[in-house]
């Protein structure tokens, strides 16, 4: 005990010494803890795809189909219906055991109303998709509450997953709730459905499904209509014995009273390039969220090391008095055990604030969708010990060498031991330093550019101090929407909303849609028909936004339709609309008042530049969507009466109805600017950590040294004579790392330019903006140093020596 409390009392004495370094050690190690923790919980949303487990995965083979009158292509033909009973027939193909099942890619929004019990009733608004009944049970999907597998859905059976579940019901069990599901298909749909049971979270690698969505089954798989189901893939398991071969001649017989032709893939094949692809992300992924703590680990043991080496007289005292070795070990190892400690509970803290952070609304939509980020205090408790052993480790090592040596009492000239472990450390994180920087920049470039392509306008102040409002699930939404607007905080109100909708004179003209939409590399994907329209009720919208308009004379500018200026001229060229009124979903006309050149937070592709602006008074009456505008300086105020005033009037809504309305609009910056953040974070943490590093090795290089200094300067040496001295070493680990800097930064460069191809940046600046800065701090570091040690009478130094 005796020998325990003074190894804490040193330990503590050496770490109020050196406060300022061992604060920046904690800092450093916690945020690398947290950092590879936060990685690696991310990373368990990759796991391998639940059809993996099945004990006929090897035999699933994916059907597409095609015109028999043409050659196989990419763009296979849909399942429908007839497909479907083709390849049931008469019990389905000999060769298979199971299937034809099929996955749907129509993916719409809706309101569900859950009751439970007759008494708990919640509202939310969510994805749901009708699904093949068999589907869930087929790809192995498993229940969240008997960890079996789902079992084939009934008619009218509902399943949801086990994060919505929680959300919605709390710790209440949900099986047997009843679902009154509103969809919109153009026009509103409703299901009464039945939820029997909770799927666990999906991996993000599941093969055609979507990881949060609210599955039903309204029919059989052949009875599924087109405004319900998309697919192009159909799935078999081939039984035993079977070929692949046996399987294409048969379906092909099936489907030449249609025309059609198949094409199997086997499943695994395809997957398996898919996971592939994952496993290198993820190793990527791993290494690069592994840097910062590397990073940290190797700035911390350098210090502890150079401070054990400059206690080396200490030791040989201990040593003198009869302490073994395992005795100095304790001592050393009862400080860094405190350090790492302390890291941990830092880290810790940062993980819970994460966690806090992510639950807020407006990151609702990312994290239902990217999964689940949790137990980041257990993988940094697992990374903290991971860590701890290595650093007792090398404590070890160090205190071996310092004991073996036999001039441990002397403070000569010489250099210490070969420093080439040393350096190589320093190298390695003067390097991650570079990389963070260099990636850093290059992020600000791209959200500069992204800010650019989405029509991100300078000035968004007014939209981060307004809210925007989807009240669809209100019981009495009129009623509602007046109290909000007459809120105190509330300045005006506007009505707003948007959907993809039919323009008839547009539809109706092939040569217009094919002329307008040439080149355009989501055509294929969407309906060249359709077009994003905005609906509000007067001007205020475009002066809101300020969007600037070239009215035609004399137009009616409380009830009309303004049209993309560039999709204008397309259509005076191919004689569209040529009396200027357009039809909207075969309802309402309306006459072209005017033409606009671009829409704020609309990117630019031609799906988003091609749309209309229609002002209708009737917009005002019964508004659902809405943008509240606050009073100057209100904001905050006006966001919690909202709350409050929803919650009085609506308690059954479970996801909130307001959300702010720069979050709203500029979504697709959101991934990007988290990205930017966090790499602004660890480029100071990890430049930090470098410059700490930096710093002590040159104050112990001309500490250690200061004798040979003295000797030099007595015989003439300047300034400039000292700084080459110390840093012809520094600059040559200096280039050494900028070579592998800029390597790593440019293939993060690509690897961006792939995920984000819409916009291309030159990565030459943000790179040398990066390396300059690195190297002009260690240029000012050992400046100084050398300057300090410039400043002593060299006469002081011989006479101690």
């Amino acid at each position: 005990m005796n020998m325990l409390l003074h190894n804490l009392k040193v330990a503590l004495r050496n770490i109020l010494k050196y406060k300022v370094q061992t604060l920046g050690s904690i800092l450093s190690l916690a945020i690398g803890m947290v950092t590879l923790a936060t990685v690696h919980s991310f990373l368990q949303n990759f796991r391998m795809a639940s059809i993996n487990h099945e004990p006929y995965y090897d035999r699933v083979y994916n059907l597409r189909f095609d015109s028999i009158q043409k050659r196989q292509s990419d763009n296979s033909i849909r399942i429908n219906g007839d497909i479907v009973r083709a390849v049931k027939a008469n019990g389905g193909p000999r060769c298979i055991e199971q299937g034809p099942y099929a996955p749907n890619g129509m993916l719409t929004g809706g309101w569900a109303e859950f009751t439970l019990s007759g008494k708990t009733r919640r509202k939310m608004q969510l994805d749901a998709v009708p699904l093949d009944r068999n589907y869930p049970n087929f790809v192995g999907i498993r229940s969240a509450i008997t960890g079996e597998k789902i079992k084939v859905l009934g008619p009218h059976d509902a399943i949801i997953n086990e994060k919505q579940a929680k959300l919605i019901f709390g710790d209440k069990n949900p099986v047997g709730a009843s679902i009154r599901l509103t969809k919109n298909y153009g026009n509103y749909q409703n299901y009464q459905l039945r939820l029997v049971d909770v799927y666990q979270d999906l991996s993000l690698t599941e093969p055609d499904i979507y990881i949060s969505a609210l599955f039903y089954s309204p029919c059989e798989l052949e009875d599924m209509d087109s405004d319900q189901f998309n697919a192009g893939n159909l799935y078999v398991v081939l039984k035993e014995g079977c070929t692949p071969q046996q399987l294409k001649a048969e379906v092909n017989g099936r489907l030449k009273p249609l025309g059609l032709k198949v094409k199997t893939e086997k499943l695994k094949d395809r997957l398996s390039e898919e996971y592939s692809s994952v496993a290198i992300a993820r190793s990527i992924t791993y290494l690069i969220g592994s840097l910062i703590l590397l990073a940290a680990i190797i700035g911390f043991l350098r210090m502890q090391t150079q401070l054990f080496w400059m206690r080396r007289r200490e030791i040989s005292l201990r040593i003198t008095n009869g302490a073994t070795r395992l005795q100095l070990f304790s001592m050393f190892a009862t400080e860094v055990v405190m350090i790492v400690l302390a890291a941990y509970w830092v880290a810790v803290l940062m993980g819970s604030w994460i966690c806090d952070y992510l639950a807020r609304p407006q990151f609702a939509e990312i994290t239902s969708e990217l999964g689940t980020i949790s137990h980041l205090y257990l993988y940094s408790l697992v990374i903290g010990l991971v860590v701890m052993m290595l650093c007792l480790a090398i404590i070890w090592v160090v205190l071996s060498r310092i004991c073996k040596c036999t001039q441990a009492l002397e403070s000569g000239m010489r250099r210490s031991h070969n420093h080439w472990f040393r350096n190589t450390m320093l190298g390695v994180q003067v390097m991650i330093s570079m990389f963070f920087l260099g990636v850093t920049f290059c992020l600000l470039c791209w959200v500069g550019k992204m800010a650019d392509f989405n029509h991100i306008p300078d000035d968004e102040r007014a939209y981060k101090q307004s809210l925007y409002l989807q009240t669809n699930a209100a019981e009495n939404g009129q009623r509602l929407r007046d109290k909000l607007i007459h809120l105190p905080q509330v300045e005006r109100w506007i009505p707003y909303s948007w959907g993809v909708l039919q323009v008839n004179e547009l539809a109706e003209n092939e040569e217009f849609s094919k002329a307008a939409w040439q080149g355009d590399p989501y055509a294929s994907y969407n309906n060249v028909t359709s077009y994003k329209i905005r609906i509000t009720s007067d001007t205020s919208y475009l002066d809101f936004f300020k969007i600037k308009v070239n009215w035609k004379p004399k137009a009616n500018r409380k009830k009309c339709i303004l049209v993309n200026e560039e999709l204008y001229k397309q259509m005076r060229q191919h004689h569209v609309a040529p009396n200027d009124i357009l039809t909207v979903d075969e309802m309402d006309s309306y006459q072209i008042a005017g033409t606009f050149q671009s829409i704020p937070y609309q990117g630019s592709f031609k799906i988003d530049i091609y749309s209309f602006i229609v002002i209708d008074p009737k917009e005002a009456y019964g508004a659902t969507h809405y943008i509240l505008v606050a009073k100057p300086g209100e904001y905050k105020e006006m966001q919690i009466a909202v709350d409050r005033m929803i919650q009085k009037l609506e308690p059954a809504v479970v996801k909130p109805m307001s959300s702010n309305l720069r979050d709203y609009m500029a979504r697709s910056m959101f991934a990007l600017e988290i990205l930017q953040n966090i790499a602004w974070i660890l480029a100071i943490v990890s430049l930090a950590i470098c410059l700490i590093s930096i710093f002590s090795t040159v104050m112990l290089d001309t500490q250690t040294r200061k004798k040979e200094v003295a000797i030099r300067k007595v015989n003439g040496a300047l300034t400039k004579d000292i700084t080459k001295l110390f840093g012809r070493t520094y600059l040559v680990i200096t280039l050494i790392a900028m070579v592998f800097a800029v390597v790593a930064v440019l293939l993060f460069h690509i690897v961006l330019s792939q995920t984000f191809d819409m916009v291309e940046i030159n990565p030459a600046f943000p790179i040398s903006l990066s390396v300059v800065i690195v190297i002009g701090f260690i240029a000012a570091i050992i400046a100084c140093q050398v300057r300090k040690i410039m400043k002593v009478d060299p006469s002081e130094i011989l006479v101690k020596e």
